[in-house]
């Protein structure tokens, strides 16, 4: 079992959690990275783009 099938399974019995943050389009990265230099995020930052 390769390491993204592994992460996968991990995910579908509920042994691994994502908490993520928040989610900025791309036209607002300097605000994601604002957020992330703070320390205070709890979670990951995701950035969109469509």
């Amino acid at each position: 079992m390769g390491n993204l099938e592994r992460v996968a399974d991990w995910l579908a019995r509920g042994e691994l959690e994502v908490v993520l943050h928040d989610t900025y389009e791309l036209a607002q990265i300097a605000d994601a990275h604002r957020v992330v230099d703070t320390g205070h995020k709890r979670g990951n930052v995701a950035i969109t783009i469509e």
